[in-house]
């Protein structure tokens, strides 16, 4: 939802932030493309205002100005910049080639945090996946908990048994 204040120019956007699974509500406030503010969404309920440090830094990453605005190719010279449509051709040949050249799992998926919680890359990863063909697929999961969870079964009996440190009672 966007509300637009014709008065100063201002319009206030509500959001969900897509950083980490909390996936919290923001308020962001900008004009003429610059954002004012971001804040918590009090109506949001789920997180009903609350919004940690890397909510509030979103601006900092629009704003970066290291951050890939257009596609870039890499040549000979440095980086090149290139239209979209010549970047999803030569990434697609690229694939291609890569898979019968190799096989198809030469090509790997890794489908993970912060990418399970933007709902654009949700609504085209399935397909992506059905186009590839790949077993090479990795997660958050794979690549993080099914090591702790093997290590927890060998150790102490069972995939779940995670310890925890007793903190208040440590020199």
């Amino acid at each position: 939802m966007v509300i637009a204040t014709r008065q100063t120019g201002t319009q206030t956007h509500y959001r969900t932030c897509n950083l980490c699974e909390a996936s919290c509500g923001l308020v962001i406030e900008h004009r003429n493309g610059h954002i004012l503010s971001i804040k918590g969404d009090a109506k949001d309920p789920l997180s009903e205002g609350h919004i940690c440090p890397k909510g509030v830094a979103l601006q900092d990453l629009q704003n970066d100005p290291d951050r890939l605005r257009k596609p870039l190719k890499k040549t000979a010279h440095g980086w090149q910049e290139i239209g979209w449509q010549q970047a999803f051709d030569e990434i697609g040949n690229n694939l291609r080639r890569i898979q019968q050249q190799y096989s198809k799992d030469a090509v790997g998926l890794y489908l993970g945090n912060p990418t399970a919680h933007n709902h654009g890359a949700l609504l085209m990863l399935a397909p992506l996946i059905r186009a590839l063909h790949t077993r090479s697929r990795f997660s958050a999961t794979s690549c993080d908990q099914l090591p702790h969870m093997l290590a927890c079964k060998e150790m102490f009996g069972h995939f779940a048994n995670f310890p925890i440190p007793d903190i208040d009672r440590t020199d």
